[in-house]
């Protein structure tokens, strides 16, 4: 009988001890799982937000390789732009062709750059304005390289 007693006695403790730790879990501080997505979203943010500066210095004058310039092409502009988002059932596809002038070494100057995207943008606006809908807006622009061909990048924007 004291064995049973003994049984019963350590089986209310442990009852008594899970039921104690599941209602403590609820005081615990909670640690968001995306801090590492959190900061490489930031990380990005940055990116874009320094790439906005170059692009609206008037006295650029450096160089970036080409593929980050198609990579801050295409981010920016998505970024200021773009609603990814967006749920449609009618898009139109349209695209766009572009030159960059690139060094031997694979770089082309900030300067060449921004003209190449405020003619990007010059042309979404006016393909937008070419759609007959009231409401008409950027789902997503994909900047791609086509070839380099001696000192010419090819690029296309869809």
């Amino acid at each position: 009988m004291k064995n049973n007693n003994f049984y019963k006695l350590g089986v209310v403790i442990l009852l008594a001890l899970i039921a104690f730790y599941s209602c403590k879990k609820d005081n615990m501080p909670t640690t968001e799982p995306t801090t590492d997505n959190t900061a490489y979203s930031n990380m990005i943010t940055n990116r874009i937000n320094n790439f906005r500066q170059q692009m609206q210095n008037p006295e650029r004058s450096g160089e970036m390789l080409l593929d980050t310039a198609v990579w801050n092409l295409e981010a920016l502009i998505n970024y200021d732009y773009a609603y990814p988002d967006s749920a449609s059932k009618d898009f139109t596809i349209m695209s766009s062709h572009y030159t960059v002038t690139v060094d031997e070494n694979g770089m082309v100057s900030e300067a060449e750059v921004q003209q190449v995207y405020n003619l990007m943008l010059d042309t979404l606006n006016y393909q937008l304005a070419l759609l007959n809908d009231d409401v008409k807006f950027t789902v997503f622009s994909d900047v791609q390289l086509d070839e380099v061909d001696g000192n010419t990048a090819r690029l296309t924007v869809n």
